[in-house]
């Protein structure tokens, strides 16, 4: 058997083993993955859509789930249809963290996110409003846009 670091250095075509059912034989078949990726590369982008989308939905259903479960972690308020409630990392919790909406719609895997939900308080809009202005994170952001003119 070769090495597959052989088999790119020297060029020596893949093989597919398949039991022939006519002969009990086992036959070796040339495999050459880039032509049969040019063949079926619609099918396989649509699958692979197809795939994408599902975990997005999922995360969806899964972060509505979240949310809705829980009261502000400041003010107690109850969930609200109307008004969604929103991830607030920790303090200290930046180093490592990633933002909740970014795994949601790159289709994450469940465990990551709830790993990442582990690391953030669910507060109200207004709370939250409150505590970025209590960090001073919306000066770093406005130093960022440059001067904010009257």
């Amino acid at each position: 058997r070769v090495h597959s670091l052989q088999r790119r250095r020297n060029r020596i075509p893949m093989t597919s083993t398949t039991m022939c059912h006519f002969r009990n034989a086992i036959l070796e078949m040339p495999f050459d993955q880039k032509s049969w990726y040019a063949k079926n590369r619609d099918d396989q982008r649509r699958k692979a859509n197809i795939r994408v989308e599902k975990k997005r939905l999922r995360n969806m259903k899964l972060r509505a789930l979240y949310l809705s479960s829980r009261p502000c972690t400041d003010c107690g308020e109850p969930p609200d249809p109307d008004t969604p409630f929103e991830f607030d990392h920790r303090e200290g919790m930046k180093n490592g963290s990633r933002r909740v909406s970014d795994l949601v719609t790159k289709g994450t895997n469940h465990i990551v996110m709830l790993r990442e939900f582990k690391k953030c308080d669910v507060v109200c809009p207004s709370c939250h409003k409150q505590r970025t202005y209590d960090r001073g994170q919306w000066k770093r952001r406005v130093t960022q846009l440059g001067e904010i003119r009257p």
